[in-house]
């Protein structure tokens, strides 16, 4: 295999020690956070600095204090070597802090950068020493929900790290591994598609991410995927514009079967009430698919929406883009449509 293919490998396998790392975070399973590090690991985090073993002590005083937690990742850069690796990735943490006599529910929000080094050992790549660099933080008060409540419990069907690596040694498979990072990206690309196809309203497009015969779960609603389209076309009519941003994806794969769990961020921008105040519902949520591959696509056969948190901001009208602006277009006049017949035709 070319150090390019290799390269590729190494890359996906970190991605998904940092999106575990996540999960059992907000999950509060601090077993598999803990399969994430060494046995010596060090962890530098502000308020705590020390080591591995001490961290899970302090996760388990800390987290309660939270109603919920999701931990977004993005931007994920590594400088690979043959048994050593350097990570930077960026977050966005949201803590849901519960109601208190003196202190509405609020959300605390921070924005940080994981700076990791890592090592390959028998149980693939660990965390060896792990920085948090913290960047901003706000704090939200929740004035209003919209939409659904969430779920802590552990995400079904997805197996955890320890499952994963059955015990404490993993064999090296590059090329089962390199079937699973080609798995990776095509269900990203998947996902990433019916999140334009919503945003842009392309129902068709959205459409095309599904089998025939698949089901969804939104809550709201509950049924076939013909009609949900249906829902979204009333549905999105209570928005101007949304924007659904997906972070951590986690994909297991079982020859043409797989699971997938993806953290991700809706905005919605609510059409103006009758005060004409515009105001945004903004939730955070993890999709839960099943895949299935038929002819070398994969689509979605059964999804699961699980909700986290949920709020609802008023509109400052004093953020609005001034005219010359580039605004997002349903489709077909968005310029993601006409760009790309632009390069095809070209």
């Amino acid at each position: 295999m070319s150090a390019d293919l290799l390269r590729l490998v190494d890359e996906a396998a970190i991605r998904r020690l940092l999106y575990t790392y996540c999960r059992g975070v907000d999950r509060r399973d601090l077993a598999l956070v803990r399969s994430c590090y060494t046995s010596a690991a060090l962890d530098e985090r502000g308020v705590y600095q020390g080591n591995v073993d001490g961290l899970m002590g302090y996760l388990s005083t800390r987290l309660p204090q939270f109603e919920r937690t999701m931990h977004l990742l993005a931007n994920v850069t590594a400088d690979i070597g043959r048994e050593v690796a350097h990570a930077e990735t960026y977050a966005i943490a949201v803590h849901r802090l519960p109601e208190k006599e003196t202190r509405p529910e609020h959300d605390y929000i921070v924005g940080f950068r994981y700076v990791d080094d890592l090592v390959r050992g028998d149980r693939g790549w660990l965390i060896e020493h792990r920085r948090c660099v913290f960047e901003w933080a706000q704090t939200r008060e929740v004035q209003a929900r919209l939409g659904y409540t969430g779920r802590t419990r552990r995400s079904p069907r997805l197996r955890r790290r320890s499952d994963l690596i059955d015990g404490s040694e993993r064999v090296p498979n590059l090329d089962s591994d390199l079937k699973l990072v080609i798995a990776e990206a095509e269900i990203r690309r998947v996902l990433y598609t019916y999140c334009r196809g919503v945003d842009r309203r392309d129902y068709t497009l959205v459409r095309s991410c599904y089998e025939d015969g698949a089901i969804d779960d939104h809550g709201k609603y509950r049924g076939s995927v013909d009609g949900f389209i249906m829902f979204l076309r009333t549905e999105l009519e209570r928005f101007t514009r949304t924007m659904h941003f997906v972070g951590n994806v986690i994909v297991d794969v079982t020859g043409d079967t797989a699971w997938s769990e993806a953290y991700t961020i809706a905005f919605h921008r609510l059409t103006p009430d009758a005060t004409n105040q515009e105001s945004d519902y903004i939730s955070g949520l993890r999709y839960l698919d099943r895949h299935t591959r038929r002819e070398g696509k994969w689509r979605i056969a059964e999804r699961r929406c699980i909700y986290e948190w949920s709020r609802v901001e008023p509109f400052d009208t004093e953020s609005s883009f001034p005219e010359g602006f580039a605004m997002g277009q349903p489709f077909p006049n968005d310029v993601v449509y006409t760009m790309s017949a632009e390069t095809i035709d070209s």
